[in-house]
């Protein structure tokens, strides 16, 4: 019994890891099929553009206290399942953002980041373990976000800190769906179009398109590979439980 329930959700694994390959497969054609257009030539529909960013309201990332756009913070702990839980834990965490302006020598565009996959590089990346206690730098930054890095017996904990944030005048690519702005959206601004994360699947990177195509593509193979190895289990235990 129960190898056939191993088996099961083992085929399950592998049914759930094809679908993520084939979704991030997609994405990297839909990335390196699209032509980069103007900001003042982007029309309705899936766009490509690149431009800096113009804040139309700023926000203090809780961190590193930087004025941005954009933030998402977390202070995570590795566990290795003497509590429960195992790999990576989310214990302090947060993410905000504010509609901005993209502009370029053509046009401007309102970006929606707010439910946006925003790969951009950390503003903050820390790490303490056993080997390693935390610096001062990190050491603030917990006390900030109210974890101890001391776990039991006093030793330190295998924690990370990190925190992303888009700054303005920071050059950004950005591919997804542009519709006309909404009444007041682009009033005292200029701009024309809207790039909105409820018009469909909308990316944000400060590193390029190439960076991004480089992601998506590492995102399918890992998970290409993943469905392989689980359905070769799922089809080992099935095969044994039918025998």
């Amino acid at each position: 019994m129960e190898t056939k329930f191993f088996g099961a959700a083992f085929l399950l694994l592998a049914w759930f890891s094809a679908l993520r390959a084939g979704l991030a497969a997609w994405r990297w054609n839909v990335v390196r099929r699209t032509v980069r257009t103007p900001l003042g030539a982007a029309a309705r529909g899936p766009v490509e553009v690149m431009g800096c960013i113009e804040p139309m309201e700023l926000l203090t990332a809780p961190l590193s206290g930087r004025p941005c756009v954009f933030y998402e913070w977390a202070v995570e702990e590795r566990r290795g399942g003497d509590e429960g839980e195992h790999g990576w834990v989310k214990l302090r965490g947060g993410r905000d953002g504010r509609p901005f302006l993209l502009a370029d020598e053509s046009g401007r565009a309102v970006v929606h980041a707010i439910g946006a996959r925003c790969l951009v590089q950390p503003a903050i990346d820390e790490s303490c373990w056993l080997l390693r206690p935390p610096s001062a730098r990190m050491a603030a930054l917990l006390q900030r976000s109210g974890v101890s890095p001391e776990g039991r017996f006093g030793l330190p904990r295998h924690l990370e800190v990190s925190e992303y944030i888009l700054e303005p005048e920071t050059s950004l690519y950005v591919i997804g769906t542009a519709r006309p702005c909404g009444r007041g959206e682009g009033r005292f601004s200029g701009a024309q179009m809207s790039l909105d994360p409820a018009l469909g699947v909308l990316e944000l990177s400060d590193r390029g398109e190439n960076r991004l195509r480089q992601l998506h593509r590492q995102e399918a193979v890992r998970f290409f590979v993943g469905a392989l190895a689980s359905a070769g289990l799922a089809a080992a235990l099935l095969a044994g439980w039918l025998d």
